[in-house]
C-alpha cells in the first residue's frame, strides 16, 4: 500500500549549493582523520546520504542518531545494533540534554585509537583528532556543533538549508570538528523515502506535495502509533484521514473569521489552498518533543532561563510589547504554548498562571513614537535587551532576535515552539498588547481596533483613507507614511 500511494510522486530537492558543498567536501575530506555522520533516529535507513560513500571512502566513521528524543525508543536500538554489526561504531544522542561533549569526544578518540596509539608510538605527546560533520539537511549538524563547543557557533533552525559553507569549529585539545551544509542526493529512485525526509523536515516545504506528504504522515502514524496521536491531538476518531484532520483542527484552534473550525488556514499554509499541512506536518515532527527542552538542559545544570517574545511588530498602530518571564527549575503548567496557537480566553487564563508562578516577569511597552525613531527591529531588540539584562539569570532566549549583552544569548526561529518560557512571554506580550487596543478601540471606535488589533486590514486601511492618521499610528510604516503625504498634498 506504501508503494501505491507514493509511486506516482515525484519529490526531488538538489539546490545549487548542494553541488557546490560535495564538491568543498570532496575537496577537504583529506583534512580530516574520520567522519562523524549523523542520521536522524526516526528515519535511520531513509537518512542515510548514498552519495556520501563516495566522497568520505575508506574513512573511519561514527554514526550518531540524532533525535533519539523524537524517536522510537524501542526500535532505536535495533538500528543501533545493525550499524555496529556492519563495522561502524553507533551512538544514539539527544542533542539537547546529553553530555555530548563528553560522549562525541571520547567515541572520537575510540574510532581513532589505533592511529592516535601509533603516533604515540612514534613519540608525539598529543595526537588532535580531526573530524567532519557530515549528513542531510536538518538531521542535526549544527545543534551537535553548538552542544559539543558549548556555546552558539552554528546557526541552527528546524529547517533545512541553513549551514550553507564549511567551517572548522576547535571543540578541544583532543577534537576539532569541521561542520558541513546538508546534502541530500540528486535523484530519489524511492519515493517512500523522499516522504519519510520531507516528514522529518529535511526536504524544503515549498517543493512538496503537501496533500500527499500529510496524507502518508496520518497514515503511518494512525496505523503505527495510534495511542501517540490520540494522545498528542485529544482524538477519539482515527477512522478516516478527514476524521483526523477534523479532531486535528479542533485542538489546534483553526478557525475561520467566524470562529468556526476550518481545514483552510492561509496563516499557516501561505497560499491557503492546501489542507492544514504545514501545521500539522510542522506539528507531527514534534510529536514527542517537550516544549521545555531548552530550559531542561539549563535547568540540569542549576541554571534559571528567561524567555523573551514580543507582540506587534506588523500592525500599523499601537505599541509593540515585549515580555520576559522566569519560571522555577522543572517548571511545567502542561498547557503553554505559542500565543497564537491559543484562543483568546486560554490567553488570558494562562496569563494570571504565568504572573502567578513566575520567579520574574518584565513587559516593555514600546510606543510608536519610538518604533518610528528606531525601526521596529531595533525598538523590538532594545526593549529585549532591557529585559534580559533585568533578569536574574544569564541564560537568554529569544524568538529569532539576537541581543548585544554579556550573557548566553540563543535565538530560536520559531522559539515559542520550542520553549515554554518564550511561549509564556509571547503570552503575556499579547494579552498586554489586545488589552490596550480594546482601550484604543473605545477611544477611537471608527478604526475597528478591536478587531484587527491595528493590522492592515481592509477595514483598517479604509478607515485609515477615510479618517486620516492618528496619534497611535507609526508614521514610519508605508501605508501611515502615503495617507499622511495624501493630505499634506
Amino acid at each position: 500500500m506504501a508503494e501505491e500511494r507514493t509511486s506516482s510522486l515525484k519529490i526531488n530537492w538538489y539546490p545549487g549549493h548542494m553541488t557546490k558543498a560535495r564538491r568543498e567536501m570532496e575537496e577537504k575530506i583529506k583534512l580530516v582523520d574520520m567522519i562523524i555522520e549523523l542520521r536522524d533516529a526516526r528515519a535511520p535507513f531513509s537518512s542515510i546520504n548514498p552519495i556520501l560513500s563516495e566522497v568520505i571512502g575508506n574513512k573511519p566513521k561514527l554514526i550518531v542518531l540524532a533525535k533519539k528524543d523524537k524517536a522510537d525508543g524501542t526500535v532505536t536500538p535495533l538500528w543501533k545494533r545493525r550499524f555496529e554489526q556492519e563495522g561502524h561504531k553507533t551512538m544514539a544522542l539527544d542533542l539537547l540534554k546529553d553530555n555530548v561533549s563528553k560522549l562525541i569526544s571520547d567515541a572520537c578518540q575510540e574510532v581513532m585509537r589505533e592511529k592516535i596509539a601509533k603516533a604515540k608510538a612514534r613519540g608525539l605527546k598529543h595526537v588532535e583528532v580531526k573530524a567532519m560533520v557530515v549528513g542531510i539537511p536538518n538531521v542535526g549538524k549544527s545543534t551537535l556543533i553548538n552542544s559539543v563547543s558549548r556555546k552558539k557557533m552554528a546557526k541552527t533552525a528546524d529547517h533545512p538549508g541553513v549551514t550553507r559553507s564549511l567551517t572548522w569549529i576547535k571543540v578541544s585539545p583532543d577534537v576539532a570538528l569541521m561542520d558541513t551544509p546538508g546534502v541530500l542526493w540528486p535523484k530519489f529512485d524511492d519515493q517512500e523515502v523522499a516522504v519519510k525526509l520531507a516528514l522529518c523536515g529535511s526536504i524544503k516545504e515549498d517543493v512538496l506535495p503537501l496533500d500527499d506528504i500529510l496524507d502518508y504522515g496520518l497514515r503511518y502514524l494512525s496505523g503505527n502509533y495510534p495511542e501517540m496521536l490520540k494522545e498528542r491531538y485529544q482524538l477519539d476518531d482515527l477512522s478516516s484521514i478527514d476524521a483526523i484532520l477534523h479532531g486535528i483542527a479542533e485542538n489546534r484552534k483553526c478557525l475561520d473569521t467566524n470562529g468556526d473550525l476550518t481545514l483552510i488556514r492561509p496563516d499557516c499554509c501561505g497560499s491557503g489552498k492546501s489542507k492544514t499541512v504545514l501545521l500539522v506536518i510542522s506539528a507531527g515532527r514534534n510529536l514527542m518533543k517537550t516544549a521545555n527542552e531548552y530550559e531542561n538542559r539549563a535547568w540540569a545544570q542549576g541554571e534559571l532561563v528567561v524567555g523573551i517574545d514580543e507582540a506587534g511588530r506588523g500592525p500599523l498602530a499601537g505599541p509593540l510589547v515585549v515580555a520576559g518571564v522566569v519560571f522555577p527549575i522543572g517548571y511545567d503548567s502542561g498547557e503553554i504554548n505559542d500565543s497564537k496557537q491559543l484562543s483568546e480566553k486560554k490567553r488570558e487564563q494562562l496569563y494570571d498562571v504565568i504572573i502567578r508562578d513566575a520567579l520574574f516577569y518584565q513587559i516593555e511597552i514600546v510606543e510608536p513614537a519610538e518604533i518610528d525613531r528606531l525601526n521596529i527591529l531595533e525598538a523590538d531588540r532594545q526593549a529585549m535587551m532591557r529585559i534580559a539584562e533585568a533578569a536574574p539569570c544569564n541564560i537568554v532566549l529569544t524568538d529569532a532576535v539576537d541581543l548585544y549583552i554579556e550573557k548566553d544569548v540563543t535565538s530560536l526561529i520559531k522559539g515559542d515552539t520550542l520553549s515554554c518560557s518564550i511561549a509564556a512571554g509571547s503570552i503575556l506580550a499579547k494579552v498586554t498588547r489586545d488589552r490596550i487596543m480594546y482601550e484604543y478601540d473605545k477611544q477611537y471606535p471608527e478604526y475597528g481596533f478591536a478587531r484587527h488589533k491595528g493590522y492592515p486590514t481592509k477595514r483598517h486601511m479604509e478607515a485609515l483613507e477615510k479618517y486620516g492618521v492618528l496619534p497611535i499610528h507609526r508614521r514610519s510604516y508605508r501605508p501611515v507614511f502615503e495617507a499622511l503625504q495624501e493630505t499634506l498634498f
